[in-house]
């Protein structure tokens, strides 16, 4: 490996397993190539025109993902109540979720009628006028 910044690097079967290795910890771009001793611009610039540099970034990641999904998923088993939340809100958002959307109906379940600043003053009255109307 060269220093950063140099045209000297060169990807290596050892090279691809550490760059899988590091993207599995949740690194960086900048901070594999930091850790290569490469530019995050080469590193940007082998993850576009090496396929199998590409690959090992993105198995690295996935396989990053899966261990703390696996991690998380036993801590929620084991009775972790924060844990058991977030996995809920995440696996099954509708029906775990804080927020529920609310969808607005105006009177009689007719649309909103909205009052903006971009209105004339004409305009906005019509629009109040048409929802006391409305009740």
């Amino acid at each position: 490996m060269s220093a950063a910044g140099t045209s000297t690097f060169v990807v290596t079967p050892e090279v691809l397993a550490k760059v899988e290795s590091l993207a599995s910890q949740g690194l960086t771009t900048k901070q594999i190539g930091d850790v290569l001793g490469a530019a995050e611009s080469t590193i940007y610039k082998y993850k576009k025109n090496d396929v199998k540099f590409a690959e090992a970034i993105k198995s690295g990641q996935a396989k990053g993902v899966a261990t703390i999904s696996n991690a998380l998923f036993q801590s929620a088993r084991g009775g972790h109540v924060v844990a058991q939340i977030f996995y809920l809100k995440n696996r099954a958002p509708g029906e775990w979720r804080d927020r529920k959307e609310l969808e607005h109906q105006g009177p009689g379940g007719g649309p909103v009628r909205v009052i903006s600043s971009t209105m004339t003053p004409q305009e906005a009255a019509e629009a109040y006028a048409a929802t006391l109307n409305d009740r």
